[in-house]
């Protein structure tokens, strides 16, 4: 409770005084996700749409914000609606469905990309150890 009354003064402070930025949301973003307070995420999600910053990490962190807060739908919409995706969007999605047991979910995606490197492969085979 202390951590969210931290964070709702935090972002209110931030919203008044702070120009946010493609390394500020994110960090207030993580903050959010990390403490399950989903609400205040939005509140910074909204205030990012209404400004219309956008960015790669602005959306990465979204993905991992919505995921980790059991919003998978918002996750994936947030990152369908990307245009362009890079590595790191890809992984951030696979290794929340994995997290969160969406292992089929995981296969898909797992197939859908283009490209994989050594942590995509890391996140897919602990998702399918946790299955064995």
């Amino acid at each position: 409770m202390l951590i969210e009354v931290c964070i709702m003064r935090g972002w209110r402070w931030l919203e008044g005084w702070l120009e946010l930025d493609a390394f500020t949301y994110p960090s207030v973003l993580r903050a959010c996700a990390t403490s399950g307070l989903i609400q205040v995420g939005k509140q910074v999600h909204g205030y990012a749409l209404r400004r219309q910053d956008f960015s790669f990490h602005l959306d990465n962190s979204l993905v991992s914000l919505y995921y980790k807060c059991g919003k998978f739908g918002e996750a994936r919409a947030i990152f369908d609606k990307m245009p362009a995706k890079d590595l790191v969007s890809w992984n951030a999605l696979l290794s929340g469905y994995v997290s969160s047991g969406h292992i089929g979910e995981a296969k898909l995606l797992f197939k859908e990309m283009e490209e994989k490197n050594i942590l995509t492969w890391m996140i897919m085979i602990s998702g399918l150890e946790k299955k064995v």
